[in-house]
């Protein structure tokens, strides 16, 4: 299976700016015009409604809580403290923020393994102590049907612990340099690049490098895969955070913000639209407090259910 038919969302309880991850995320911005009460109203709003549209597409939601002990702005992005995979692996990941080390929950854990097949928990949070983070799918895009992942360098994702769990699971691993305008590193590669079904949504403006575009040109044209080049603008927009998904029919929708597909041009809609089915929700509160999109909202759940 190279897509999700089942994701896990995170109900946003406690949802607010984060001033830890803001350090390096420029996605994030403060807005004074709300209270906080409103603001987790807002964010719980387009929470639902993200998760009804999924429902009534035929993609099947498991809807959580967030770790109650615990005071987690960012909890409404699992992505980033967990992945699993169609071999029945779970990964935990190390995180940069010391608060998001507080998303990982010991009883979503626990009903994962109660009601999936979980042969291997590989736990790579004690790399937190060496000062090593990778921040799941925000780190790592993967590419489950040609087994090749991508990882864009930054605070977030270290190299040696891509490559360490993408040799485990059996994957390659490309390495690519994504920088903002002012040559700073994007803080997660899953803002600049989405895999879907036969078309690749990937930033060309954020890659300065002239042997890594050219190494993404060689991956698109190899795998038969449509490009959809993105500017720095529309990675703004979170155009890049989109993600693949298929229904219980195993029909292809690629999932997005309604940000998002408002910034895609029409002829870029066309093109996904010869591969894919879209389905675009607003979650501007979350994206705009939050610096996270409709991909970062979504952890996708490859395992096999237990009979």
């Amino acid at each position: 299976m190279h897509f999700a038919s089942t994701v896990l969302m995170i109900k946003p309880t406690s949802f607010g700016f984060n001033i830890e991850t803001s350090k390096d995320n420029v996605f994030q911005k403060q807005n004074n015009r709300l209270s906080n009460q409103q603001i987790q109203l807002e964010a719980e709003k387009e929470s639902r409604l993200l998760r009804d549209k999924l429902i009534d597409s035929n993609i099947n939601v498991i809807y959580a809580y967030e770790n109650c002990e615990h005071n987690t702005p960012d909890a409404v992005f699992p992505n980033n403290w967990f992945s699993t995979h169609d071999n029945d692996t779970l990964v935990l990941y190390p995180m940069l923020a010391a608060n998001r080390r507080n998303e990982r929950n010991a009883a979503l854990i626990n009903y994962l393994k109660n009601s999936f097949q979980i042969k291997e928990v590989v736990d790579m949070t004690p790399f937190e102590n060496e000062n090593k983070f990778l921040e799941g799918t925000g780190s790592l895009v993967f590419d489950h049907k040609n087994k090749i992942c991508f990882a864009s360098i930054s605070e977030r994702t270290n190299t040696e612990l891509a490559n360490n769990i993408n040799k485990k699971l059996g994957y390659q691993t490309i390495i690519l340099n994504y920088t903002d305008e002012n040559n700073t590193p994007v803080y997660h590669t899953n803002v600049c690049m989405c895999i879907g079904n036969g078309f690749v949504i990937a930033a060309i403006d954020n890659l300065k490098s002239k042997s890594e575009r050219t190494a993404l040109f060689e991956y698109f044209e190899t795998n038969n895969l449509n490009p959809i080049l993105i500017s720095q603008q529309q990675v703004y927009s979170f155009c890049g955070n989109a993600l693949q998904l298929q229904t219980n029919t195993e029909r292809p929708v690629l999932t997005m913000s309604t940000t998002a597909f408002n910034a895609f041009s029409t002829e870029q809609i066309k093109t996904i639209e010869k591969h894919s089915d879209i389905l675009y929700s607003s979650i501007d509160t979350i994206e705009s407090i939050g610096g996270g999109s409709v991909r970062c909202m979504l952890a996708e759940i490859f395992l096999n259910p237990k009979s």
